[in-house]
Formats: structure tokens, C-alpha cells, sequence
């Protein structure tokens, strides 16, 4: 019997959620350390009994780079101001910023309500 080698190719299907802009995978990543993620979505309607749930939901799906150069910009664009939140320590980081463009400094008040303020 002669033993020889045959070179096979495995493909694995698998299901991949694609931006609803630039149609590639929402997974997209910047590197091996880049776990971005990117939720939008909002629940409108009514809830007229704790178990009647009668909201229509809106879901989007969309990259973080969709996400930081279009949406992003488009909602400052319209006035809308995003709080910034670093996840490992929960909060304190969340500011409010205010340009106070009369004295050219900056203000922000942190999630705790405390006002801070400094030279811009």
C-alpha cells in the first residue's frame, strides 16, 4: 500500500452581521486588542400594563468606524453632545462638557454633580 498526502481545504460557514452603511462585518476590528462595539437602537410606544409591552423597536446595525466618522458627527452636527465613559471604572470619567466661550474656559460637571472647571 503506498501512503501519499492530498492537501484539503475545511470551509467554515458562518454568519456575520453587516453595517447597515458600509456593508461590511459590525465586527470590524483595528487590532487584536479592539473589541469596539456599537448599539443604537430606541423602544417607542406604550406599556400600559407591566406585561403589555407595546413599544415598536428600531435597531441599526452599524461598525465603529460608520459609527465614529458619519453618526457621531451627524448627531454633534444637529447639537446632540455624547457622554464619554471609560467601562473599567464605571463612571468617573463621564463628564458634561461645556465651552463657556466668554472666559475661554472649560467646564464639566461629573456624574456625581460636582463641577469642575479648567483653563482652555
Amino acid at each position: 500500500m503506498k501512503i501519499g498526502r492530498k492537501q484539503v481545504k475545511n470551509y467554515v460557514e458562518s454568519e456575520v452581521t453587516l453595517c447597515d452603511i458600509c456593508n461590511k462585518d459590525t465586527e470590524f476590528s483595528n487590532g487584536i486588542f479592539d473589541q469596539s462595539e456599537v448599539e443604537i437602537g430606541a423602544k417607542i410606544g406604550e406599556m400600559p400594563h407591566g406585561d403589555c409591552d407595546y413599544r415598536i423597536s428600531y435597531q441599526i446595525d452599524i461598525c465603529s468606524p460608520c459609527f465614529m466618522e458619519k453618526i457621531k458627527p451627524a448627531i454633534e452636527a444637529m447639537g446632540g453632545r455624547f457622554r464619554e465613559q471609560d467601562s473599567d471604572d464605571y463612571g468617573t470619567h463621564t463628564y458634561y462638557q461645556k465651552i463657556l466661550e466668554e472666559n475661554e474656559k472649560f467646564e464639566w460637571e461629573r456624574h456625581d454633580g460636582e463641577t469642575m472647571t479648567d483653563e482652555g
